[in-house]
């Protein structure tokens, strides 16, 4: 008889240990076998400097050098300095010196975490800012920078393509270009209401070909069909060439009459019943992974343009659906 025991040590690294102990029938009593091995942590990204570039400065806000000036000392001034692209906020860390002073003693200043979709002034000035994260993110569907075109619009925090009516097609762009590299993009899609068409798309759109204001072909075209870059299809109706009236594929262009697909997959649950949370991931290695409800159903080798614009859209022909995404989370 051999018992196995597990002793795990939690220190406070990555590295961890775990000691097993044995207990045969040999007479030698228990013996103790140790383990050790050191976890990889996640990638992490730098937010530029200011003084590097990419800082959207308002109001009195200035470089000086490498230094960020946000108000001189004169009355009445007003100064911000704002990074443009999202960041996940787990995790993040931020560390800079501040400088106040040379005047009458008002007001102060203030380092902001923000709401993507609002912006707020800064005072003082501020130097050697180095502010690191887990990733960067795009916002959800909102008032930061996200178009809405056709169809589509907001309902609070749902993202409503089209409703279930006939000859309808909308998209949602964020304005914003992206790596396409380790893009994770999660999102719950609610399809149905009508009588069953067409489907709806995650769109990874060319930044340097398209626009926010994209919109594709309707009917089969999902409201991709036409437009650079890639789309996750979540495909409820049975068009000419379509395997089924209910599948995910991973489209790289055509007209939808059918696409072109990289992959497709009919493992799918009733997309057209519930709703249903859809991950997708690209690796490193340039293959874009899909997943349904947890389960992965695709993972196929894509060529992706290296930048690209997240989006969504969603059409009907002669059958209707209404085309709802809401839980949107875009990170690296």
């Amino acid at each position: 008889m051999t018992c196995w025991t597990c002793r795990i040590a939690l220190n406070g690294s990555r590295e961890r240990s775990c000691t097993y102990q044995l207990t045969s029938d040999d007479g030698r009593g228990p013996q103790n076998e140790s383990l050790t091995g050191t976890g990889t942590a996640p990638g992490r990204v730098t937010v530029p400097a200011p003084g590097d570039g990419g800082w959207k400065l308002k109001g009195s806000a200035q470089l000086s050098g490498a230094d960020l000036q946000l108000t001189r000392t004169g009355a009445r001034q007003v100064g911000s300095a704002v990074f443009p692209v999202p960041v996940v906020t787990d995790g993040l860390k931020a560390a800079f010196s501040t400088v106040i002073g040379g005047g009458s003693g008002g007001d102060g200043r203030t380092f902001g975490l923000l709401d993507p979709g609002r912006r707020h002034p800064h005072r003082a000035g501020q130097r050697d800012a180095v502010i690191t994260a887990t990733s960067y993110a795009v916002p959800p569907p909102g008032p930061n920078r996200w178009t809405c075109n056709g169809f589509a619009a907001l309902s609070g925090t749902y993202l409503v393509l089209t409703q279930a009516v006939q000859g309808a097609r909308g998209s949602a762009v964020q304005g914003t270009a992206v790596p396409s590299a380790r893009l994770k993009a999660t999102f719950t899609a609610a399809i149905g209401g009508g009588t069953g068409a067409d489907g709806l798309a995650l769109l990874l759109l060319d930044a340097a070909k398209a626009t926010p204001t994209a919109l594709g072909a309707g009917g089969g075209g999902l409201g991709y069909a036409g437009l650079p870059g890639i789309a996750v299809t979540l495909d409820t109706h049975r068009n000419t060439g379509d395997r089924s009236a209910n599948f995910v594929g991973v489209a790289v262009g055509g007209t939808g009459s059918p696409f072109t697909y990289a992959a497709t997959s009919t493992a799918v649950p009733a997309l057209r019943t519930g709703t249903h949370v859809v991950d997708v991931t690209v690796t490193t290695a340039g293959h874009v992974l899909v997943a349904v409800d947890g389960t992965q159903v695709i993972d196929t080798a894509v060529a992706l343009p290296q930048n690209v614009l997240v989006g969504f859209a969603a059409a009907t022909g002669s059958a209707t659906d209404n085309h709802t995404v809401r839980g949107v989370k875009i990170t690296y």
